[in-house]
């Protein structure tokens, strides 16, 4: 399995962790959790067929903010270099720039914690764009781990 692939799976593990995460905090554990593992499933068809990576991560993007009940997801990838996460897909246009390692920003909190972190108000949090906050309209930020082993290889 090439690391594309491998890297987007994981990203379904990960998006299924916000699925558990999500309903388990929020109670609804009976007809949504069918629906999202049925959005995981028909996304990991998809992925087993597809050989486009462009539209394999945007469709994983895509079934995050769906499943995870968000207005919209990126999904960042460690590079090669293993500096810096690049946004590699969204369900909206990603940013362009990507974000050191030695940042202080809620994706690189969750990358190198290698746990979920969750940022209830974003308005106030000293770590995130305020630009993109009020441009999002963004109330509050959650990150998930794509993990590979030990390794971490992005966050969603």
């Amino acid at each position: 399995m090439s690391l594309d692939r491998a890297s987007i799976s994981w990203g379904l593990l990960a998006v299924g962790c916000v699925v558990v995460f999500q309903e388990w905090r929020h109670g609804r554990l009976s007809g949504a959790q069918q629906q999202h593992l049925e959005t995981l499933f028909r996304l990991s068809e998809s992925i087993l067929g597809a050989s486009d990576r462009e539209e394999l991560l945007e469709r994983a993007a895509a079934a995050a903010a769906r499943v995870g009940e968000m207005s919209h997801a990126f999904i960042l990838l460690l590079d090669q270099s293993g500096r810096q996460l690049t946004y590699l897909g969204g369900t909206e246009t990603p940013p362009k720039t990507p974000i050191p390692i030695n940042a202080i920003s809620g994706a690189i909190a969750c990358f190198r914690s290698r746990e979920t972190t969750e940022v209830p108000d974003a308005d106030s949090c000293p770590f995130l764009d305020k630009e993109l906050v009020r441009r999002r309209g963004q109330k509050s930020v959650f990150y998930a781990p794509i993990l590979a082993g030990e390794s971490c290889l992005g966050v969603v």
